[in-house]
């Protein structure tokens, strides 16, 4: 008697463990992005409030998903969340290492895109490179991860440990954090002033205009930014916005410096400037000094 009452109180308890297990991951997914909201409070982009959208974009859909794919791998559980298989196929007694097995390439895969992606979003040499190989190379590892699951074998499947789903857990709080803390999710403006040409670099702002094409060149103490169309906003705004004033223009220039240079080359303005508003003024005149050098 005492031995059944203890099976069933050891039932009872798994029982009760593998419903709450779905809810705590949910849990994390919804809650651990917002951890970051102190480290982004600082942003300056007031289209985007306290966080870059594009963080918030990658953590409400990568990020669920991947964990998700955790779950699938720890608890052996959520086979219908798996398209690509034909699960009526595969004996029962199968299915929970065969779905833990793709739970886990799932997981890996999509946390592969996501770093892929964050860390180099903010890097105008990198971001096209990034966005490229984290993208194939995450769906690779994911379909690869199906591919084995469709085709394993019937090996014993033993349910994670719940220390185990902790750290598993932790360390996808860690992928998800570090971005934010090792990468330029901000983004910068990169300026090479030559002795032709002015070359500007910003995530998703490339141009360069040499001194005798610009028609015009001005310093705005408060430069009206305008909206943006197609671009990228964090610390840094760039690619293509548009004001009142100037219509459609390209943008490649920190919100925490409200002065910006304004240049007109064929027919187009371009409004850049530096970290500061002391090297701003200094790269104007000296713009406009090159460029009295190359119409003279």
């Amino acid at each position: 008697m005492r031995m059944r009452l203890q099976m069933n109180s050891e039932t009872d308890l798994a029982s009760r463990g593998g419903r709450r297990a779905p809810a705590a991951y949910a849990v994390v997914a919804l809650l651990a992005p917002l951890a970051a909201v102190p480290l982004f409070a600082g942003s300056a982009d007031s289209d985007l409030g306290v966080m870059p959208m594009l963080y918030l974009i990658m953590a409400y859909s990568v990020y669920p998903a991947a964990l998700l794919g955790a779950y699938m791998w720890a608890t052996g559980s959520g086979h219908r969340w798996i398209n690509g298989i034909d699960w009526t196929k595969i004996p029962e007694e199968a299915r929970p290492f065969r779905v833990s097995r793709a739970g886990k390439y799932l997981f890996i895969g999509l946390l592969v895109m996501y770093l892929g992606i964050m860390l180099t979003i903010g890097d105008a040499d990198l971001i096209l490179v990034g966005l490229i190989a984290s993208t194939v190379g995450g769906t690779v590892v994911i379909l690869f991860g199906i591919l084995r699951a469709s085709r394993g074998g019937a090996s014993a499947f033993e349910r994670m440990p719940a220390k185990r789903q902790a750290a598993l857990a932790a360390a996808s709080i860690a992928v998800l954090l570090a971005p934010v803390l090792l990468g330029d999710v901000g983004g910068e403006v990169r300026i090479d002033a030559g002795d032709e040409s002015i070359s500007v670099r910003a995530p998703l702002a490339d141009f360069r205009l040499s001194y005798s094409s610009i028609d015009n060149v001005e310093l705005r103490e408060h430069f009206d930014r305008g909206a943006r169309m197609m671009g990228y906003g964090a610390d840094v705004g760039s690619g293509n916005w548009r004001n009142a004033e100037l219509g459609d223009y390209t943008l490649a220039a920190y919100f925490k410096v409200d002065m910006c240079i304004v240049a007109w080359s064929h027919g187009r303005a371009y409004a850049f400037n530096c970290p500061s508003e002391e090297a701003t003024r200094a790269l104007c005149e000296d713009i406009i000094e090159k460029r009295a050098a190359a119409h003279a």
